[in-house]
């Protein structure tokens, strides 16, 4: 499981907050405006067979000061608190649990 924790440092005006995603066995700090994730060509690279080549990307909306997902088309599921997120961006806050694919939680 991941868990998307703040990392308390202050952003510089329109610079992301870098908040950390953190799991058992890994972390990963969100520090630029866009993060892609999947198993290849992505910033954080998840080697599991239920997550695809380039499965969500996480972007940092500075006008409205928040964190958007978003699945890549094709890909094998992204979760957000157990439910599929399809087509949709959606908004996601601390304490959120993403899934991608089967294999690994982010939260």
């Amino acid at each position: 499981h991941y868990f998307i924790q703040s990392n308390l440092r202050m952003p510089a005006g329109e610079e992301p907050p870098g908040w950390i995603l953190k799991s058992w066995n890994c972390q990963f700090e969100l520090t630029n405006v866009t993060t892609t994730f999947g198993k290849e060509d992505s910033d954080c690279l998840i080697p599991f067979r239920s997550v695809s080549k380039h499965h969500a990307v996480i972007t940092w909306d500075a006008k409205k000061q928040q964190y958007k997902i978003k699945e890549a088309p094709f890909s094998l599921g992204t979760f957000v608190n157990d439910s599929r997120i399809g087509v949709r961006t959606i908004i996601i806050t601390l304490g959120d649990t993403v899934r991608f694919g089967a294999d690994i939680l982010l939260n």
